[in-house]
């Protein structure tokens, strides 16, 4: 049995339709799992936010036995920030290339400027928090050399003292 030529173009159209509508879902998907990866990065950056101010608290306090300082908790979250606004940047690529494929491809009304101002804000936001990351890994070094020359200084103190010590002892 033959088909006729009209019952061949359309399956083979409904054929590439499907296609390029699982195409289309299976990248969709891609995309909002890679969105979820951002933003749990960026989120748990945040988070150490929270820590690192109560870094600072405790250190006011002058009972921070952890260890670790408020400066290199907030470096740690920085770069977690900035690894998440980097990944739902890389997203917001996507989405704009997507609606392109959508309004070339298919009968779907896309808002393409607002996928541009999306792709920009990311943009945006990431050279913001990179810029952040930079003052936060600054006030960090200054934080080492503060303790370098404490440590420094009071080693100092020590040995004039020892020997001012010494001094009334011989």
């Amino acid at each position: 049995m033959k088909k006729n030529k009209n019952n061949t173009s359309s399956n083979t159209s409904t054929s590439s339709s499907d296609a390029r509508d699982s195409y289309l879902k299976g990248w969709e998907l891609a995309l909002a799992d890679l969105e979820k990866v951002g933003a749990l990065f960026a989120s748990v950056g945040y988070l150490t936010f929270f820590f690192a101010a109560n870094l600072d608290t405790l250190t006011i306090l002058d009972i921070n036995n952890t260890g670790r300082t408020s400066e290199e908790t907030f470096v740690n979250g920085q770069e977690l920030i900035s690894i998440g606004y980097t990944l739902l940047w890389i997203v917001s690529i996507s989405r704009y290339s997507e609606a392109i494929f959508k309004i070339n491809n298919t009968e779907e009304t896309v808002d393409l400027p607002a996928f541009q101002q999306l792709k920009d804000s990311y943009l945006i936001s990431l050279f913001a928090n990179l810029y952040r990351l930079d003052a936060f890994i600054q006030l960090y070094k200054d934080s080492l050399e503060e303790t370098s020359n404490s440590t420094t200084t009071n080693a100092t103190e020590e040995s004039t003292q020892e020997a001012k010590t010494n001094n009334y002892i011989f």
